[in-house]
């Protein structure tokens, strides 16, 4: 699996570097460009980052690298990489909600086996991803004249690696720790941006990403379904290279 992520990962890199296999000719206004980004995720799952307890904040940071095509359109490779913290929501503080140490839900507590209600407990996720997104500039649409803003609409698809740990709230003691699991998402982000020289831009961005595959909170599916990271936070962006130079 590992292998063939990584085949996927080296091909998006030679769609970026080679844009002319995806479009004929390029736009003099083109422009390829580095970055860094760092945000706080919060994750929902059969347990939530807006826990019932309380709510509780991740970190992300990542790299990408892209071409603008043109004023409008553009594609961008990230890497990223973080953690979420999630524990079950009000509605799951219900007394038959007990997790067993083999990973099992139980309706109560098991005599020959370690358990604890879900109220006990809470998921730390170790997240990692790449993915392709497509940026689409809605200002140009808008504005006829050049401006340092950019609105960004990102759709883009995503490999998601999660790893959860599920441990006791109260003295943050290990209970279950789950292997790694890869799955595929699909997100959506918008970014605003500012041109504070030719070169350098700083914008914030939200988005959301919908995870396929089991919980990546390592609770077993008993009542929600959800799969689904929120990430906000900050970009820097460095200019390479502009059309005409």
């Amino acid at each position: 699996m590992k292998k063939k992520t990584k085949g996927i990962a080296l091909a998006l890199m030679m769609l970026l570097l080679c844009p002319n296999t995806l479009f004929a000719q390029n736009n003099d206004n083109s422009r390829f460009y580095v970055g860094i980004q760092g945000g706080i995720p919060m994750a929902m799952s059969s347990t939530s980052s807006f826990g019932g307890d309380k709510t509780r904040c991740g970190w992300s940071a990542g790299i990408f690298v892209g071409n603008q095509f043109t004023d409008v359109f553009g594609i961008e490779f990230q890497l990223n990489m973080g953690k979420a913290c999630m524990s079950p929501r009000e509605c799951c503080d219900v007394g038959y909600n007990w997790l067993g140490e083999d990973g099992n839900h139980y309706i109560s507590s098991i005599l020959d086996m370690p358990s604890y209600h879900y109220n006990a407990l809470m998921s730390k996720v170790a997240l990692f991803d790449y993915g392709l997104h497509f940026n689409f500039n809605m200002l140009p649409l808008f504005m006829s004249s050049p401006s340092r803003w950019s609105v960004m609409l990102s759709p883009g698809v995503t490999t998601q690696s999660s790893k959860a740990t599920i441990y006791v709230i109260e003295d943050n003691s290990k209970f279950i720790s789950r292997p790694a699991a890869w799955n595929v998402g699909l997100s959506c982000r918008l970014h605003v941006a500012y041109a504070v020289t030719p070169d350098i831009s700083l914008g914030l961005y939200t988005g959301l990403t919908y995870v396929s595959g089991d919980g990546i909170d390592g609770f077993p599916r008993f009542y929600h379904s959800a799969n689904t990271i929120w990430d906000s936070g900050l970009r820097l962006t460095y200019s390479l290279k502009k059309g005409g130079r």
